[in-house]
């Protein structure tokens, strides 16, 4: 553990003279020493970690586990001695470690790799092992045309998003309006200019200025995001779908409104908001914590409900949890961040409904043997396309 320290200090700048050299020395007496040094001490990467750490629950596993003993401790007691057959339901869930009590287990291993090659997307998918997740990459566009693609070393990295502003508005005092494009199999985190925090889902776009106005802070929002907003009494935070206004003063809150969804969800995980369509035939509706809007489009009607909202949040956890979802919901999830074309041989394959968790970062076989398994069906890769059927 004392080398762990020493490196510790390094990285936050607080090691001694001696030290360094206590450090300098072990170092060199070894390669493979030098090797894990400079893997532990790289930024980026320690940025990548940093991002995939937050996006993840490592106390869930544990909590769902214990709820579905406890489930299946109560169905075994009310038909005793009849039991009833339980589907087996696989979990899988990733979990990070603290980096320093990493540092000194890695000092042990010999085939540590401490960089986490780059797998593209497959053009042409020829088994289920061909779709990988996606990964944090986005395009930031300026009014003006420049563009600038981003990767997990930009993401909620404020001085790098300002650097990328500052080259799109130079030589010019006018705001700047931008457009943060997240494709299918992406993901992105930002941190806008009022320290509002924001995570961009799969196939997701985020509209803003380049600084707020001195009256409110207005974004537009196609897709799905979940918003960590910055207490601003003087400026109220909105947020624009398609069909409807949110407003905010500080709070946290998911809403997911894809174009080809009829339906805007807007869940409330805390704080307080209000929100109202677009057209304006009605008045606020104020929403209060563990409760989900849902807004008709096509009926301009508004409904509310309450719902677990760790279920509707989970995706930026870093995995996936159905509650009572059909097929169907969850396949447009899957393919929107595994990034692929799919279809039913059957239309009643997409009404069966489901239970469970996927982990988002698992290759996409891993989240198909979960379904076949809890849900009696079958995927296979025809021409490219997945392929969802009823178990013969």
């Amino acid at each position: 553990m004392r080398i762990s320290d020493l490196i510790l200090k390094h990285i936050t700048g607080s090691i001694t003279e001696d030290e360094k050299k206590e450090l300098k020395v072990w170092i060199e007496e070894d390669p493979e020493h030098e090797r894990v040094f400079r893997g532990l001490t790289d930024m980026s990467r320690l940025r990548e970690l940093h991002l995939r750490y937050d996006m993840i629950d490592t106390t869930r596993p544990k909590r769902d586990g214990q709820r579905r003993i406890d489930e299946m401790k109560t169905v075994a007691a009310e038909e005793h001695p009849r039991r009833r057959r339980v589907p087996a339901f696989l979990w899988l869930a990733a979990s990070v470690a603290a980096l320093v009590g990493v540092g000194a287990w890695l000092m042990t291993r010999d085939d540590v790799t401490l960089t986490t090659p780059v797998q593209p997307q497959i053009a042409q998918i020829q088994k289920l092992d061909d779709i990988k997740p996606g990964e944090v990459k986005a395009t930031l566009t300026s009014s003006k045309g420049e563009t600038v693609a981003l990767d997990a070393n930009d993401s909620v990295m404020p001085q790098v998003i300002t650097e990328i502003k500052a080259a799109a508005t130079e030589n010019s005092r006018e705001t700047t309006e931008l457009c943060l494009d997240v494709p299918r199999g992406g993901e992105f985190k930002i941190m806008l200019e009022d320290s509002t925090v924001v995570w961009l889902n799969s196939e997701s776009t985020l509209r803003y200025p380049e600084v707020f106005s001195d009256t409110n802070r207005r974004v537009q929002l196609s897709g799905e995001a979940y918003f960590e907003v910055k207490k601003d009494t003087k400026r109220p935070f909105l947020v624009e779908s398609d069909g409807q206004t949110v407003r905010v003063l500080g709070t946290e809150f998911n809403i997911k409104a894809y174009p080809d969804d009829n339906l805007t969800y807007t869940t409330l995980e805390s704080g307080s908001i209000a929100l109202y369509s677009a057209d304006r035939t009605s008045g606020e509706l104020i929403i209060s914590p563990g409760h989900q809007s849902l807004l008709d489009r096509n009926k301009r009607q508004i409904d509310t409900k309450t719902v677990r909202t760790d279920v509707i949040t989970s995706w930026r956890h870093g995995r996936f949890v159905f509650q009572d979802l059909p097929l169907k919901a969850i396949m447009k999830d899957l393919s929107r961040w595994y990034d692929f074309e799919y279809e039913f041989t059957d239309p009643k394959v997409g009404d069966i409904v489901f239970i469970g968790s996927i982990p988002r970062y698992s290759d996409f076989a891993t989240a198909a043997a979960i379904l076949e398994e809890s849900g009696g069906i079958r995927f296979e890769i025809t021409d490219s396309k997945v392929r969802i059927a009823k178990k013969r």
